[in-house]
């Protein structure tokens, strides 16, 4: 067991460290967001490119010399209201800024990248056995004074196997969960994954009150969050605010918030957040678009942001019909030659984000160099649509959620797409629809979407093309799974070391965007961030390396 231990501990800090992934985002209606003006800008394609840039060293530190007051509010406002409240559910930026307060993960990050216990003390991984064992603290209770021991550990982890709209990406080699003892949990394994403790770390690690549960069933629990963090739900009118106060059962007296309460408001146009926080009305707007960020860091604003995530804006492609166009890979490689992203990085990205065409963002360790970017060339692009047999293109759909910022890039790339034959349908949806049913069951067409990257991508790029033949996964009707592929992301899920696990994604990588171009990457940017005011001091509440906030490191300066 001490082997597997120091194999676990080698495989966090490696893979951790500056990496990125995680959450999706959602949309609106079958009408689309206004888009900005920036969006006109971007069709104007540039021949001109930068070289690649790395978006981990633009984040943010936390704020530095500052005293902190125990008391006090702040007002944080995002451009939408939650979608989904039970901890097994969660799964949206703006899910985790909501609930962060609330829900605690059995572990979190360490700035080196590794993996420290939070509810849990540790977690042993044993290869040969194919079980990893998760040690529990003793004193952790829930708001409603329940305790967290081994019986609701599996419990929450049954029921996110089962339940949760995620669980084929975290769970997918899970056999079973047993109580050991008390304070002890084994996962059993069908089949070893090298990405438990990513997993514990994220959504599949958050906890539920199970007395809760057990006392108002399931419908009532998706609609009222209990958890084991520093914050408690007091007020909630739906899509307008929510008011979350200090819970004074909190188990770690240690870290108690500094805050007496905090409201996360919805404030759907960013103008009118830019108003708002001029007029004082709200102390910082979560997750504003690129335009929103620029205007706010010009006028003095200081932004927070994740050390680790980013978004990813990518196309994917599906298809389960088989006479589609978007089967031949050479018309996937000939859409993703025909868009500009440098030119949309630049303009809708104002210099801000960056581009890469893979998942991985430059300076994460799942970078891989070599990958073909597709560099914008519409020759190129019509040369492989006719060879394909599409000399005069075809019509197709790209599906999204119905958000401003996502619809800046829809608008653009049905222009580029225009510009070889390719007619586009642009077709939205509203965020429950998106997040909960949309994104995983188109069976023609492409999506595009924003997707929070962090500490799995090798878990997250699984579950979104290797589990489609099995009816699991983001769009498991595609049936666009090449055995090669599947096999090396298969690898890389199973290493039993980290060198065989980074040379599998490598790989799966290469085949997945080079070879196949089952997806295309038009952008990185920012993950997880908050332009806000000078009154916020941020002792680590979204400047971590974990995937949620950690409200008891935030407070009003003195």
């Amino acid at each position: 067991m001490r082997k597997s231990k120091k194999w676990l501990s080698v495989l966090t800090a490696v893979v951790l460290a500056g990496s990125a992934l995680a959450g999706c985002s959602g949309g609106g209606s079958s009408q689309p967001a206004q888009s900005s003006p920036a969006a006109e800008d971007a069709a104007e394609k540039t021949e001109e490119a930068e070289a690649p840039r790395d978006i981990l060293e633009t984040q943010a530190a936390a704020t530095k010399g500052q005293e902190i007051m125990e008391g006090g509010s702040v007002t944080i406002a995002c451009s939408t209201d939650c979608s989904n409240v039970a901890a097994w559910r969660v799964r949206s930026p703006y899910e985790r800024l909501n609930w962060s307060g609330i829900y605690e993960p059995l572990f979190r990050m360490n700035d080196d990248g590794t993996v420290k216990g939070h509810l849990a003390t540790s977690l042993d991984a044993d290869y040969d056995n194919l079980t990893y064992t998760i040690h529990l603290r003793e004193d952790v209770n829930f708001s409603d004074n329940s305790p967290l021991d081994a019986d609701v550990v599996v419990w929450n982890l049954e029921n996110f196997k089962e339940n949760s709209q995620s669980s084929a990406t975290h769970f997918s080699k899970v056999e079973s969960f047993e109580k050991v003892d008390d304070y002890t949990v084994a996962i059993h394994l069908a089949e070893w994954t090298s990405q438990m403790p990513f997993s514990l770390a994220d959504v599949a690690g958050l906890m539920y009150s199970k007395k809760a549960f057990d006392e108002n069933g399931y419908d009532w629990c998706m609609e009222n969050p209990v958890g084991t963090g520093p914050y408690v739900l007091d007020q909630w009118v739906k899509d307008e605010y929510k008011t979350l106060v200090r819970n004074e059962n909190y188990w770690n007296r240690d870290a108690m918030g500094h805050l007496d309460s905090y409201t996360i408001r919805v404030v759907a146009d960013q103008t009118a957040a830019e108003n708002a926080l001029k007029a004082g009305e709200i102390d910082g707007y979560y997750n504003g678009n690129t335009m929103f960020e620029n205007t706010m860091l010009a006028q003095g604003y200081q932004e927070f942001s994740n050390t680790a995530r980013y978004n990813a804006y990518f196309i994917v492609f599906a298809s389960g019909v088989e006479s589609s166009p978007l089967n031949d890979a050479k018309v996937r490689q000939a859409i993703a030659y025909a868009i500009d992203a440098q030119a949309i990085c630049d303009s809708l990205g104002f210099g801000i984000d960056t581009f890469s065409g893979q998942y991985a963002a430059l300076g994460s360790p799942f970078y891989v160099d070599g990958i073909n970017n597709y560099e914008y060339n519409v020759e190129k692009a019509k040369e492989l649509l006719a060879e394909a047999g599409y000399p005069d293109g075809f019509s197709t759909t790209i599906y999204t959620g119905n958000e401003m910022h996502v619809n800046d890039y829809m608008v653009v790339l049905q222009s580029y797409l225009k510009d070889i034959g390719i007619d586009v349908k642009l077709e939205y949806a509203d965020n429950a629809e998106w997040s909960g049913t949309i994104m995983y069951e188109i069976p023609e067409g492409m999506i595009f979407m924003s997707h929070g990257f962090d500490n799995n991508i090798i878990n997250q790029a699984y579950s979104n093309f290797a589990l489609q033949n099995e009816g699991n996964g983001m769009l498991n009707k595609c049936k666009i799974v090449p055995d090669d592929m599947k096999a090396a992301l298969d690898g890389a899920m199973s290493a039993p070391d980290t060198d065989t696990m980074m040379a599998e994604w490598r790989t799966a990588a290469r085949l997945l965007f080079d070879d196949y171009c089952l997806a295309y990457t038009i952008a990185h940017t920012k993950g997880s961030r908050v332009l806000c005011n000078d009154r916020i001091v941020d002792e680590g509440w979204i400047t971590t390396p974990c995937n949620y906030m950690n409200f008891s490191n935030i407070g009003v300066c003195k």
